[in-house]
């Protein structure tokens, strides 16, 4: 063995080809309630931080807590347990508040990823309260985005004034973030609309006071109007690549947001000062409305596709209403090739033949790519509701 007379750095190369690793020498198995996750399915879980993770934490709920606690003790000795959350009266919260149970991914895929739920655009990924905390919020063109100019002030405002008075107060939703021109490009949250006297209230921006205006207005101020989560994207949905490379329509672009509106998923409440962005879960940038579109790198962008893929907290389960022409694969229109000098060109007498061998011709057809997807120029908001929970569960479930 060597060894150093004076201080140094001593390397040496160790062999552990021949460590045998440790492998797991019992495994258990548990069924019970929990707050969270995947119902009915068996679930592999190897730690404890897991378990919180899958399934939640444990509830003082019917002795719930003990089941809990028993599989965490349990994985403080081994690292394979088998857990199944029990079936009993537990919903997914859903868009119409309704409520419906989708016990899985496989559950989802067989019944209801074409929308067959019927109830409303979004459910929760699973069942229990805590998907009554989420929220989805849609900006599908650019005019939800932002309208430079949408209304204007009606009268003139001190410093230090939440409630603004308006031309229109219409042309609002709560959450949207509005702007008076003040130098700095100073910018309020709408926190309510009031369209019986034309007023709206504010607060400043992402202010943990909730401030008001920071200078004074005056009367016939023009009101940049923009999408509650603007600032989390580079700029407004428009037509994607695919759809603008193959005539497939105009404006099937959307932004998707997933947040938390009570503050039980993240731990903060998007509609409490400060907070906007502390309550994000997910956000996804440029999907699309088409069935077929797919991104540059040939992955689906069809939203309810990338939904079911990447989200842990949403499944998609219907199209909004209001939403003509979401998720087909729409055809450009047609126009044909005029050359009869009725279109003001000099190519009288000129035309396009086509002959199929028998002497039998046929015309020539042109996309023209204008066929739009609705324009749904007011930012969506689901806030999901109808989650159940139910650890009292019988020796049968």
């Amino acid at each position: 063995m060597s060894f150093l007379v004076s201080p140094g750095v001593h390397v040496r190369e160790i062999d552990l080809t021949n460590v045998v690793p440790v492998v797991a020498t019992s495994i258990g198995a548990i069924a019970s309630s929990f707050e969270k996750g995947p119902v009915g399915s068996i679930i592999d879980i190897s730690s404890e931080e897991e378990l919180i993770q899958i399934f939640g934490r444990p509830q003082n709920d019917s002795n719930q807590f003990e089941n809990w606690f028993a599989a965490a003790n349990f994985l403080a000795y081994t690292d394979a347990l088998k857990v199944v959350r029990v079936e009993s009266g537990i919903t997914n919260a859903t868009a119409n508040g309704a409520g419906l149970l989708i016990r899985d991914d496989d559950h989802y895929d067989n019944d209801f990823d074409n929308g067959q739920g019927s109830v409303g655009e979004w459910s929760a990924r699973t069942a229990g309260t805590h998907g009554n905390a989420i929220g989805v919020s849609i900006c599908a063109t650019a005019t939800a985005y932002e309208q430079s100019a949408v209304t204007t002030t009606s009268g003139t405002e001190a410093k230090g004034q939440t409630i603004i008075s308006v031309t229109d107060a219409s042309v609002f939703s709560v959450g949207d973030i509005v702007h008076f021109g003040e130098a700095g490009n100073i910018e309020y949250e709408t926190t309510s609309v009031n369209t019986s006297d034309n007023t709206i209230t504010i607060k400043l921006l992402d202010d943990v006071n909730g401030a008001g205006l920071q200078n004074a207005i005056s009367s016939g101020t023009n009101i940049r109007r923009r999408w509650r989560f603007y600032d989390l994207f580079d700029g407004a949905p428009g037509t994607s690549s695919y759809a603008t490379e193959r005539g497939r329509g105009t404006g099937d672009e959307m932004h998707i947001v997933v947040y938390d509106y009570t503050g039980k998923q993240s731990g903060f409440d998007v509609d409490s000062n400060g907070n906007r962005t502390n309550g994000i879960l997910e956000v996804y940038a440029n999907l699309s409305k088409n069935i077929n579109a797919k991104s540059p790198q040939g992955d689906s962008i069809y939203y309810p596709y990338v939904i079911r893929k990447q989200s842990s907290f949403v499944y998609w389960t219907d199209h909004n209403t209001a939403g003509v022409n979401w998720g087909e694969d729409i055809d450009a229109t047609t126009g044909n090739i005029v050359l009869n000098s009725t279109d003001g060109s000099a190519d009288a007498g000129d035309k396009i033949q086509l002959e199929d061998g028998s002497g039998a011709t046929g015309s020539i057809e042109m996309e023209s790519g204008s066929s739009a997807y609705s324009a749904l120029n007011t930012p969506t908001k689901s806030e999901l509701d109808g989650g159940l929970d139910d650890y009292a569960v019988t020796a049968g479930e």
